[in-house]
């Protein structure tokens, strides 16, 4: 293992070593962006005390995937295991928190499937084609966002920018398992008002959801129709409207579990379809000092199970919120927050309930100087059927000189059990599921961390340590179906970055995450890999000739009570500028051939290559 880890590291380090930075540069090249997801108001990176990534249209650009799980895998404390391949259903968790506890947004849309087992998103069937930037905050975030966020936000936005003008977006890609990707998007950016349309696909053969080594050789092919829309207009100087809609439609063929064990399933197939919406009317009063936005969303789901006996779930939710910023005085802001909402679930099986859970917040963003941000939230949310839970969170960034940021925060979270955890009939198969007397998971979280710029801002390394405590956790046991984790289970561990531009055209970024995350009794929680390494290096040789080099090793991950063996893929694009916004690339996955499990008895990809283009006009 210590052998795979050093390459990985000694495959970033190489550039920083052998290119070194030039002498005497002040310039600053790894600026801080501005995010919105830590504070739910912008704030500059640097001041939110907590540890967040930002993946810009660029990143993307660079290195050109299909999903959201499969953009978001290289980033420090998140963890992706595809079970199967392209379209198959995706574990993601963000230090050792599973999906669960994980809230996702689409342009403000919450993509959580409350027909679910267990509600939540998969990043895995969200394509990328209309994706613009995606911020990934960790940590316990239940006092700004409520139940869903006890483990961190990943926050997605798409659409064109004001004053862009008209825009025409094109991409495709087609290569190995017969895999064709593509789609368009349509813009227009006023200065006043925007609005951008898109429509994109996935279709592939795949290969076999069960890994070869159980005899598995059906593939199991993936479908995925994907239609979006998002746009504002200001009516008013301080009046805005907008909204955003989205639809997908997919079928995905899928092997089944025998004696535990994933096996071929001819003909089977997990078809789905989903519709969300969200409007908001924005409204400053003041003279814009204090920003007002009141908002409704709406999403159902439909997914249904083709074998010999079909099964069918429908998922709903409406959420109503009010989310206001108010500029006070100088280096006084307070955000403050309502929201209702209402999910409910009917399956084939009898299921067919529904819950409301209605919640308020207030957050204070203090900044006394221009080196010291402080912030303060507190929340308390009533649910139908467990009552009331306050939660709490405080941060604090410290910049005590240029170029260095100590960061610190501190949280509570909570997450009440899904409908279908709570009331699911028992399964043939599986034996039983749902568990009446489930009661909510509660979670204490804190982090310390500190980023320091070298070189003038050429190289940035980071430093986090973050714990946290889940009291009463929710499982799911073969046998017992959801049971209540009786003790405290406990997730530890560090996070450590390097982004370094040793000349201005190649970029290096190497994270490592080391997470020992385990259950009360010693037992090591499953999908949270113990060692995490992933090294990026982009590299412009020439005027417009990009190459891109991504290296991923995870050790120690254990899953079904198997440990599975440690890791090592090697991923390249190599991609062409033809003309101005106009560019070719190929893309390599798993060059090395390398035969390994992420999730256990389900397959991953072999040497594949794929081309494509992107084109804007």
């Amino acid at each position: 293992m210590r052998k795979q880890i050093e390459r990985t590291l000694v495959f970033g380090a190489a550039a920083w070593l052998v290119l070194p930075a030039p002498a005497g540069s002040e310039e600053v090249f790894l600026a801080d962006p501005v995010v919105v997801s830590a504070t739910r108001t912008p704030i500059e990176a640097a001041k939110t005390g907590s540890s967040i990534t930002v993946i810009t249209q660029q990143d993307l650009n660079d290195n050109p995937q299909n999903t959201v799980a499969e953009a978001i895998e290289n980033v420090p404390g998140v963890a992706v295991a595809p079970r199967g391949p392209l379209g198959s259903s995706t574990e993601v968790s963000v230090r050792g928190f599973d999906q669960s506890d994980i809230l996702v947004r689409f342009d403000g849309i919450e993509l959580a499937d409350p027909g679910e087992l267990r509600v939540q998103a998969d990043l895995g069937q969200i394509l990328l084609g209309d994706v613009n930037r995606i911020e990934v905050l960790r940590g316990a975030q239940s006092a700004l966002y409520g139940g869903e966020a006890i483990g961190g936000v990943i926050d997605i936005t798409s659409g064109v920018g004001r004053g862009t003008g008209r825009t025409l977006k094109l991409f495709g890609e087609g290569g190995s398992y017969n895999t064709a990707v593509g789609g368009a998007t349509v813009g227009l950016g006023e200065l006043d008002w925007d609005v951008s349309a898109s429509v994109q696909g996935a279709r592939s053969a795949g290969f076999s959801a069960a890994d070869e080594e159980t005899g598995a050789t059906e593939r199991d092919g993936y479908e995925n129709i994907t239609l979006s829309a998002v746009g504002s207009a200001d009516v008013t100087e301080f009046v805005t409207l907008g909204g955003a809609l989205r639809y997908v439609d997919r079928e995905t063929q899928i092997d089944r579990i025998s004696g535990g064990i994933p096996v071929d399933a001819d003909g089977r197939t997990a078809e789905s379809e989903l519709y969300a919406a969200r409007g908001f009317t924005r409204v400053g009063l003041f003279e814009g000092q204090f920003m007002n936005e009141f908002s409704a969303q709406f999403l159902s789901s439909t997914r249904e199970f083709k074998e010999a006996t079909d099964s069918k779930f429908e998922g709903d939710r409406l959420k109503l919120e009010y989310l206001g910023s108010w500029d006070v005085t100088e280096g006084i802001d307070f955000v403050l927050g309502g929201d209702w909402t209402n999910e409910d679930v009917k399956t084939s099986d009898g299921v067919d309930e529904d819950s409301q859970i209605a919640g308020g917040f207030l957050q204070m963003v203090f900044e006394p100087t221009s080196y010291l941000t402080f912030t303060g939230a507190g929340r308390y949310d009533r649910h139908s059927e467990f009552g009331g839970e306050p939660t709490w969170r405080g941060t604090a960034a410290v910049q005590p000189m240029d170029g260095t940021v100590v960061r610190g925060a501190v949280a509570t979270g909570f997450r009440a059990p899904s409908n279908r955890e709570l009331f699911s009939p028992d399964d043939p198969i599986f034996g039983p599921v749902g568990n009446p007397d489930l009661e909510p998971e509660r979670s204490f979280t804190w982090e310390i961390g500190v980023d320091q710029d070298f070189f003038g801002g050429r190289a940035r390394a980071s430093a986090t340590y973050f714990q946290s405590r889940t009291e009463d956790l929710i499982a799911f046991r073969f046998g017992e179906g959801f049971v209540q984790i009786a003790g405290d289970t406990e997730r530890r561990g560090v996070e450590l970055g390097l982004q370094a531009k040793p000349f201005d055209n190649v970029d290096v970024n190497v994270a490592y995450t080391y997470l020992n995350a385990e259950e009360p009794d010693g037992d090591q929680l499953e999908f949270a890999p113990r060692h995490d390494v992933t090294t990026r290096v982009v590299w412009r040789p020439i005027e417009r000739v990009t190459l891109t080099g991504t290296a991923t090793y995870l050790g120690e991950v254990r899953d079904s009570g198997e440990d599975l063996s440690p890791f090592f893929v090697l991923n390249a694009v190599a991609a062409y500028e033809v003309v101005e916004d106009i560019s070719l690339y190929v893309r390599v996955d798993n060059i090395l051939d390398e035969n390994y499990q992420r999730v256990d008895g389900f397959g991953t990809s072999d040497l594949a290559a794929y081309a494509g283009f992107r084109a804007q006009f």
